[in-house]
């Protein structure tokens, strides 16, 4: 026989036990810690069959051991549901079958507990199940214990009932989220000082892999609880904790342009100049976002508008680029200086990249340098002319900039035009007698990128302002390469390497651009730098209709190339209905 007092621990043939009373029966269980049985303890002076009484005091009893009661997948479910709808009575009926208070039917479901503690269960249900000996830690498929869910939820007393099970207020989900962090983000001022009393710690910062959890003052601080911030700021929260990837509360604050949170974190000492991991400060996010209000808040706090971030750009730059109007005058008083970020770009480049033409007027009248160019040798004007935004382009030139200067490519603001098919840059520059015939480092013309491109308006345009008609066009449009054709343009004209417009339309097999320039006379055997003919091509690509547009003007007659006489007959039998390519065996695209 085993001795026992209420609420005391047996010990007994090398066995521990824990003394659980369940009010509502009156009946003592001890359950074994180790293995996964239940014991009821029965008074020996009743008889059978009459109610178990609770023991009061120092007494003997006999232990019958009781297996956990094995349930079915339907059992576990109307288990589960019983504690979602609160029914306590049904929920104790089950424990006592004896059912093991942490089953569930797949371990990625909520335990029964945590079920009971958030919103679907209730306070009574809860109590069941812990004085059924419910581990209060044992977390979900999620990560997050009873806990988490109570303190989510804003559940006063069923944290209280955990917390007093002892749970463990650092237990975190897969997400990093854990009990006093889940409170200030819902807003539950209470649960928040309750787990403080129970010794939470106020900066607490789980360690996730693949997360970047916050300390509770992020999470108060990017859902805008003004009440529980200034609670937990009070209870001497670090104003300036970083989490995982450096943001800081203030961050948060500036992110969702809570003025009086901000001004909260500031009153309080956080580091207005703060960096997260990527180096952007709360000012460069304040800007980013364009809260100008926040911006002027953090400019009195004396935040530096000059710190840049890792890619070199500071708060001017980000809120150039998203043209905020207000929040750039405001960067731009006191301080008109406009650092190039690692790309070399300022915020003058930014403006005009995206077109934001308020905006490149207010940095023009700050004193912005016109002429900086950027690591790709590129103005402010020359990159509102390769993004398309004629305002800007009309703006800057207005602003004297040099309407002919080049890029690292050679490409001038016209160069760009005729590729993006800016036809009011185009004809602005056009007026400005900008040079038509300027060549870039490929020796491409204005007209030469138009035609490439298909832009048939633009080549039409620049062929009125006499620009050279002599194109090697290897893009394949056909009423452009007409176009130029009855401009008078050379048809055999070779670029840099050789190459003509004969040769790549056979490359590109471009069949109809082949034959408007065969008809146009094109030399079918003109060959390029490396000895090459239009007919190689056409064969290499296997692109047959061209070979044979090519044999019937004429072409393989003197192909000098290794082994071209044979491959000039075999083309020629049967119409040139042969294998091109494997004939001919030569690789590679013109010159």
């Amino acid at each position: 026989m085993l001795k026992i007092t209420a609420d005391c621990v047996l010990e007994g043939q090398g066995a521990q036990f824990h003394y659980v009373s369940l009010e509502r029966s009156k009946r003592p269980v001890i359950r074994e810690i180790i293995t996964p049985t239940a014991y009821h303890l029965f008074d020996p002076g009743l008889g059978q069959g009459e109610e178990d009484a609770r023991l009061e005091s120092l007494t003997e009893v006999q232990l019958v051991a009781l297996s956990f009661f094995s349930p079915t997948e339907q059992q576990l479910t109307d288990f589960a549901s019983a504690i979602r709808l609160s029914q306590a009575s049904e929920v104790e009926r089950y424990l006592q079958l004896p059912l093991d208070p942490d089953h569930r039917t797949r371990p990625t479901e909520q335990t029964p507990l945590s079920l009971a503690a958030g919103l679907w269960g209730n306070l009574e249900v809860a109590s069941l199940l812990l004085e059924a000996r419910a581990n209060v830690n044992i977390p979900d498929g999620d990560g997050a214990t009873a806990l988490i869910w109570a303190c989510e939820d804003g559940l006063l007393d069923t944290a209280r009932l955990l917390l007093e099970a002892r749970a463990d207020v650092r237990a975190a989900d897969v997400d990093g989220c854990h009990a006093l962090g889940q409170a200030a983000s819902q807003g539950h001022l209470e649960v928040v000082r309750l787990l403080l009393i129970a010794r939470a710690e106020i900066n607490f910062l789980p360690e996730v892999e693949d997360a970047h959890p916050g300390a509770a003052l992020h999470h108060a601080c990017s859902e805008g609880h003004f009440e529980i911030a200034q609670f937990l700021l009070q209870a001497r929260a670090a104003a300036s904790v970083p989490d995982a990837v450096g943001l800081t509360p203030l961050h948060d604050a500036v992110e969702i342009g809570n003025e009086e949170i901000v001004s909260l974190l500031l009153w309080a000492g956080a580091s207005v100049d703060a960096a997260d991991s990527l180096g952007d400060t709360p000012l460069i996010w304040a800007s980013a976002n364009g809260f100008s209000r926040t911006v002027h808040l953090l400019l009195e706090a004396r935040a530096q508008r000059n710190l840049a971030n890792y890619e070199g750009a500071t708060a001017l730059h980000v809120a150039t680029a998203a043209g905020y109007q207000e929040v750039v005058s405001l960067l731009l008083h006191g301080d008109k200086n406009s650092v190039p970020d690692i790309y070399g770009t300022t915020a003058l480049h930014w403006a005009a990249h995206y077109g934001h033409e308020e905006v490149a007027q207010l940095l023009l009248r700050a004193g912005m340098d016109l002429h900086s160019v950027d690591n790709a040798g590129r103005t402010a004007f020359l990159e509102a002319a390769c993004s398309g935004y004629s305002r800007s382009v009309r703006l800057l030139l207005e602003a004297k900039s040099d309407q002919d200067a080049a890029d690292n490519l050679g490409r001038t603001a016209l160069h760009w035009a005729s590729i993006v098919g800016d036809q009011e840059t185009l004809c602005m520059l056009l007026r400005k007698r900008a040079n038509v015939n300027v060549v870039d480092k490929q020796s491409t013309t204005a007209l030469h990128l138009a035609c490439c491109k298909g832009h048939i308006q633009v080549a039409q345009y620049l062929l009125l302002a006499r620009a050279d008609k002599d194109l090697a066009d290897n893009a394949g449009y056909f009423n452009t390469t007409r176009l130029l054709l009855a401009s008078g343009a050379r048809r055999d004209l070779a670029d840099k390497d050789g190459g003509t417009a004969l040769q790549w339309a056979a490359y590109r097999g471009h069949e109809s651009i082949a034959y408007l320039l065969l008809e146009a006379l094109a030399n079918p055997s003109q060959p390029d730098g490396r000895g090459r003919q239009a007919l190689h091509y056409a064969a290499y690509r296997r692109h047959r209709r061209i070979a044979i547009q090519l044999l019937r003007a004429g072409a393989g007659k003197d192909l000098s190339d290794g082994g071209a006489v044979e491959v000039a007959e075999m083309l020629l039998e049967a119409g040139g209905h042969l294998d091109l390519a494997r004939n001919l065996g030569i690789a590679g695209e013109p010159v």
